[in-house]
């Protein structure tokens, strides 16, 4: 049976709308599209959200995937357990932080990484990855080291 996943339709209030024009407004007619005003303030907000020091905005979920993955020194030794229900960007951020993406199922319910297959396929060096989760560095590379990274997750 093929099972299909349905597309998000989110839901605008109209203050919302107004408000959104008017930023993205300003942003445009500033003709600063990436190092605005509000990629600041957006770090400094997120941070603060995120009970975290420091924050960094790039521009989609895997130039994130990679700057997190990244940032655990992972090498060619290393593996990252990916779902199968993802976008090949998820693996091939995997990919450019030197290490091997491994793939596992997902639970049909959820549609997210099955824990029954994560756990058969886990091993030491695996850590996980998916597109459908955000994380945040407690510190920034050159201040942490191994045992200091503070991962936090917003599904």
């Amino acid at each position: 049976m093929t099972q299909t996943v349905p597309p998000a339709k989110p839901y605008f209030w109209e203050d919302d709308i107004r408000q959104i024009t008017s930023f993205t407004e300003e942003i445009v007619r500033s003709r600063m599209l990436t190092s605005h005003e509000f990629v600041r303030r957006f770090e400094e907000e997120f941070a603060r959200l995120s009970n975290t020091k420091y924050s960094i905005a790039v521009s989609s979920g895997t130039a994130a995937l990679e700057a997190v993955l990244r940032s655990l020194d992972l090498g060619q030794d290393d593996e990252v357990i990916v779902p199968t229900n993802t976008l090949i960007a998820t693996a091939r951020a995997v990919l450019s932080a030197g290490a091997k993406p491994v793939f596992c199922d997902i639970d049909a319910s959820t549609l997210c990484a099955d824990p029954e297959t994560s756990r058969t396929v886990y091993r030491p060096r695996r850590v996980y990855s998916s597109s459908y989760t955000s994380v945040v560095l407690s510190r920034p590379r050159s201040t942490r080291s191994k045992n200091c990274v503070k991962i936090t997750r917003f599904s």
